[in-house]
């Protein structure tokens, strides 16, 4: 009797925690696919930019890993060399290597580049669940020079024109006047990023770069 006790004791256990596995899996996956909308659906989708001083950069997603419990969006691009060569940078300087990256709530930008203008922060947290205004998270992030920043990151807007939703982060940094702006689209990802810049006098202006509709997309 005492065996069999033991035994139903632990048939019971390994159900819970395959329902609990479950749950949770499936948490995840609704988790997943809220920010899944935020992104292209298919591999093939190509993003132009155009941006402050005549700036432009264009990137393709080459492909969507799904695996061990994240979704990887891998792709690349590269930088419009205004100087026609004569910048004396070599090739690979213009070149861009980005990945989206969803996993636990979150939708996380990584990056490598020289030129592109964007984030201070090669890796970075876009945006979080709750897609809700107001959601407010911070973030611990490395600078191009290597040093430790706390960036406070809020959802401030949400928008929606054809049934299409269109996300504002705001992403400010705790300890000096720096900031980033990004709006992000269902569809599309970032259509839009806006960041402090500062001049060797140190006078701030506003840069940044917002998408090229027309050529952007299948």
């Amino acid at each position: 009797m005492k065996k069999r006790l033991v035994l139903l004791g632990i048939i019971t256990l390994l159900i819970m925690t395959n329902a609990c596995t479950s749950y949770n899996n499936k948490a995840q996956d609704t988790a997943s696919k809220e920010l899944e909308l935020l992104l292209p659906e298919k591999e093939g989708f190509k993003w132009v930019y155009n941006g402050f001083a005549e700036y432009g950069h264009d990137m393709k997603l080459d492909s969507i890993d799904k695996s061990n419990n994240k979704i990887t969006y891998v792709i690349t691009g590269t930088v419009a060399d205004m100087s026609d060569g004569e910048s004396g940078f070599p090739e690979n300087h213009f070149d861009i290597d980005l990945k989206y990256i969803i996993e636990n709530g979150t939708l996380t930008q990584t990056k490598t580049e020289q030129a592109m203008m964007d984030s201070e922060f090669d890796k970075l947290e876009l945006i979080k669940l709750p897609l809700e205004t107001g959601n407010t998270w911070t973030q611990n992030v490395l600078d191009k020079n290597g040093e430790s920043r706390e960036i406070k990151s809020e959802i401030v807007n949400i928008s929606e024109a054809k049934g299409i939703k269109t996300y504002t982060v705001l992403y400010k940094d705790m300890s000096d006047s720096y900031y980033e702006k990004r709006d992000i689209r269902e569809g599309y990802g970032t259509i839009s990023f806006f960041k402090e810049w500062k001049d060797q006098d140190g006078n701030a202006y506003e840069i940044g770069y917002f998408i090229y509709e027309e050529m952007s997309g299948y």
